[in-house]
């Protein structure tokens, strides 16, 4: 009887044993929760820059057939930007615009404050500068 009782106990797991998997799962977890918050950090980012590529377009459209740029992003709705999707980037903000008539190179502003939220942080996602290597 006392063979069958230590038989048992030595299949059993040790409480260190248990304590060492659930370590190693805990860290397990947290790099793929990281991998997959960088992940949709750069999916955000992808996003916000397709939405502006669409919004410039929009723009060179209504200028096109205005001989102006809109004096706001709302004045593309819904004639060149369809009413259902909104003029927000990646993390559900509104995008930055205002019209810059004395600049030929850049006739508008159209920014979205990136991650961060903050405007003039290097994080922000310029239609300009938005498609240059490192942006």
């Amino acid at each position: 009887m006392n063979r069958r009782k230590l038989n048992h106990a030595s299949r059993a797991f040790s409480m260190l044993e248990l304590t060492f998997v659930l370590v190693v799962i805990g860290v397990l977890l947290a790099v793929a929760a990281f991998n997959f918050g960088t992940f949709t950090e750069k999916a955000k980012i992808k996003a916000t820059k397709a939405t502006m590529s669409i919004i410039k377009q929009s723009i060179q459209m209504y200028n096109g057939e205005n001989s102006a740029y809109p004096t706001a992003l709302q004045a593309l709705v819904p004639g060149y930007i369809d009413p259902n999707k909104p003029l927000v980037d990646g993390w559900n903000r509104p995008f930055y615009y205002e019209p810059n008539p004395t600049d030929p190179n850049r006739p508008y502003t159209l920014r979205s404050n990136g991650t961060d939220g903050i405007s003039g942080s290097a994080d922000d996602i310029d239609v300009w500068t938005m498609n240059n290597p490192g942006q």
